[in-house]
């Protein structure tokens, strides 16, 4: 809804928290021992009343825009960093969660394809980072800017940061010690986005305050 605000959240401390619980989940998965889920608060979402029989079923987020982006985000630097490496099932699994599938039956293509959407002033940002289908395209679309006699580039949108922050690491922890590894790796985080996250989910009906 139009009064949500833009998205603010950073590498301190909101991004660097959500990884450190990712990999601890995803290293505890690779080592075949049990985990409790991971509580990622409420979520108050408001269902939408549809236009059209062809639409996709919406709901506004009242509360956890913040998170749902960021998930997303994530979400769009794993695919495409697997799609680097050729691991196509783990792109098709990620992609699930970014795309609604079969575009061609909605009444609205453009808008309906993501998951979510972000606040209004985000979105032109937000599709273009989550499209863009690499770090490369990202990183040429969205420059460093260094001004003259200013010792730090300007600042980017945190979008395209929080982006390019999920995408190094991703591809550092994949890596990790040994090169033959990378896939199995990837797959344990997927799996620890998947399954190892929870939410309270508050879902409010037409009239409630």
């Amino acid at each position: 809804p139009m009064f949500q605000r833009l998205y603010v959240w950073q590498q301190i401390p909101q991004w660097a928290t959500l990884w450190e619980d990712l990999i601890e989940k995803a290293e505890l998965r690779l080592a075949n021992k049990k985990s409790n889920p991971h509580y990622l608060g409420a979520l108050i979402v408001e269902g939408v009343k549809p236009k059209s029989a062809n639409e996709v079923t919406r709901m506004l987020v009242i509360d956890g825009q913040q998170r749902l982006t960021t998930l997303q985000l994530l979400l769009a630097a794993f695919r495409d960093f697997a799609r680097t490496q050729g691991w196509l099932a783990l792109e098709r699994k990620a992609n699930r969660y970014i795309e609604n599938p079969d575009p061609d039956t909605m009444e609205n293509p453009e808008e309906e394809i993501f998951k979510v959407w972000p606040t209004q002033l985000n979105r032109a940002i937000f599709s273009e980072v989550v499209t863009a289908g690499s770090r490369e395209a990202v990183e040429i679309a969205y420059p460093l800017v260094r001004l003259k006699y200013r010792r730090k580039p300007e600042p980017r949108s945190n979008l395209v940061e929080a982006y390019l922050f999920f995408y190094q690491q991703i591809e550092d922890w994949t890596h990790g010690d040994e090169d033959d590894a990378g896939e199995a790796r990837a797959f344990a985080l997927l799996q620890a986005i998947q399954n190892d996250f929870c939410v309270v989910e508050i879902s409010l009906s037409e009239g409630d305050d």
